[in-house]
């Protein structure tokens, strides 16, 4: 067999790439001689826009109340607890959002406790974000004893 009569036959699907002989299923049939099936293709919507946009004063509304659930105005600092109080409350503030159904959104949620001492403190979070679709808020809380700081960032996901 030369090579252009192989070549010949590849290209008219008599035989497979491998094997050269001829391409059978389980059924001893050439393959050709089997139905075609047809696949549906869907149309991309090219939608841009959330159909549910972010929506701050809700947020805003929903991480004071967890706040409030969580510290009282005459909680003290407890470096053992500080950790888990973080932890629990940033869950809490996440979960919370994600039930308003923001669609397209993806959320962060990042809380700093600290104790307070007389000092300063200056938090900066960098990120870089889209201004038009990304949002971000914060929640602060003080005290005599202590400092609570939430941060809230929704990315919006295409």
């Amino acid at each position: 067999m030369s090579i252009s009569t192989i070549s010949n036959k590849i290209l008219e699907k008599e035989c497979s790439i491998i094997s050269f002989h001829p391409v059978k299923n389980d059924d001893n049939q050439n393959i050709d001689d089997s139905p075609k099936v047809r696949t549906v293709n869907y149309q991309n919507t090219y939608r841009l826009l959330s159909k549910n946009p972010f929506n701050e004063t809700k947020t805003l509304e929903a991480v004071q109340e967890e706040l409030e659930k969580y510290i009282k105005c005459d909680t003290r600092y407890d470096p053992q607890r500080a950790a888990g109080i973080c932890a629990s409350l940033s869950q809490a503030v996440r979960d919370r959002i994600q039930d308003m159904n923001f669609d397209r959104y993806k959320i962060v949620c990042v809380v700093d406790i600290g104790e307070k001492k007389g000092q300063g403190i200056i938090s900066i979070a960098r990120f870089l974000r889209d201004f038009s679709k990304d949002k971000y808020l914060f929640r602060n809380f003080e005290n005599h004893f202590l400092f609570i700081t939430v941060m809230v960032g929704a990315f919006y996901f295409e």
